[in-house]
């Protein structure tokens, strides 16, 4: 399978038409490529002062290479794409709207990932604030909320989603958000920190799918600055190295500062390659900036390191709201968990590696289980894993 030149843009934010005709030039002195994907807002934020788009629209003109957008980040641009609705579509000819979250394969054997909207805290996984029965905080949590913001539910059905891929040996090549990864930059130099401004913060939502979905590749929507980080590596401590995720933040389209808007680069669809060239760790790579979050994140809602679990949304329910603002399960009801088929082979403490012990485990709980330890024994040893 032969390589793919691809095109990468920021946030068009309705400059179509200076998007193009750059593209355009590309295309004429180092094409052919084989697709277009924008990171961000492809319509402008009020939805109406789109440079160019009638023409394209009408079929007037012709856009030059399949183009790949995500979706809108302000209500207002939802009107554009109310006649294919939140599922994604054709909004004109090679103009694809990929939808709210998903996978999916480009022709050239490219999957590529993606999560639309803009990340917003006070919304992420939060019922309305009027709300107040069971009922009704299980509504409201289920729902997909608005289409301008990731929601949790997305997250999680991309996580899902992940984790099945893997299961069946997938590797997601291409990771599209519309907003930064929270704690991107950890185990980076402070340079960046001060380039990227109030770029740094980033997003949850964005954090938890790239951590999932592993991608060799996360490109997102940068508010002002381009960035390129330091590839990071994506397997556990002395587990099978994986392939590295390379993190690019794209500034938006024809900005004034004249940061680096467009992106072409080739790459071989996974699937393609042999695993030993797929897993190789390039020089200067760093440790998972998304280690923390599994440390630190409330019980099923991220992938464990000892279990390589999902959370099975179907085994268990919320019914309450911690002091903390955190979602708990149902008395008496069980968060399930599903073996990760990828077993880690260095570790002696992962219960889906070939070295794990099962004679010396006294008792497994949700997410932690209790063994007699691999020492000599004394009074009351116990090792919780």
């Amino acid at each position: 399978m032969a390589a793919s030149k691809i095109l990468v843009s920021g946030g068009v934010d309705g400059k179509i038409g200076k998007l193009y005709k750059r593209v355009s030039s590309v295309i004429a002195k180092a094409g052919p490529f084989d697709a277009l994907l924008v990171t961000g807002s492809f319509f402008s934020s009020d939805g109406a002062s789109d440079d160019a788009w009638s023409d394209f629209s009408s079929g007037a003109r012709r856009v030059p290479i399949p183009t790949y957008i995500l979706g809108p980040s302000t209500e207002a641009q939802r009107r554009r794409y109310a006649a294919i609705g939140d599922h994604g579509g054709e909004l004109c000819t090679d103009v694809i709207y990929l939808g709210p979250h998903g996978i999916m394969s480009l022709p050239s054997g490219l999957r590529v990932a993606y999560l639309s909207g803009c990340f917003d805290a006070s919304r992420f996984g939060a019922p309305p604030p009027n709300v107040q029965t069971t009922e009704e905080v299980e509504a409201a949590l289920a729902s997909p909320g608005p289409a301008c913001h990731c929601t949790a539910a997305s997250v999680e059905a991309l996580e899902a989603s992940a984790a099945s891929s893997a299961s069946h040996g997938k590797v997601t090549d291409i990771l599209l958000t519309g907003h930064f990864p929270s704690d991107a930059l950890k185990y980076t130099r402070g340079a960046a920190s001060q380039t990227l401004g109030d770029q740094r913060n980033g997003g949850l939502a964005a954090a938890r799918a790239a951590m999932a979905l592993r991608p060799r590749y996360h490109f997102c929507a940068a508010s002002a600055k381009f960035y390129e980080r330091a590839p990071y590596q994506n397997h556990a401590r002395n587990a099978q190295p994986v392939a590295c995720t390379r993190l690019l933040s794209i500034a938006p389209v024809a900005n004034p500062a004249k940061e680096k808007w467009l992106y072409a680069f080739t790459i071989v669809p996974a699937k393609a390659m042999d695993p030993v060239s797929l897993a190789a760790q390039p020089e200067g790579h760093t440790p998972s900036p998304y280690d923390a979050l599994t440390r630190n994140a409330p019980r099923g809602q991220t992938e464990s390191f000892f279990f390589g679990t999902q959370r099975e949304r179907t085994g268990a329910t919320t019914s309450k709201r911690g002091r903390d603002g955190q979602q708990r399960p149902h008395p008496g009801k069980r968060t399930k968990y599903a073996i990760d088929p990828r077993p880690n082979t260095g570790c002696w403490f992962c219960m889906a590696s070939p070295k794990f012990e099962k004679h010396l485990v006294v008792s497994v709980g949700d997410a932690c289980y209790v063994a007699i330890a691999k020492v000599n024994m004394m009074t009351a040893v116990l090792l919780r894993g």
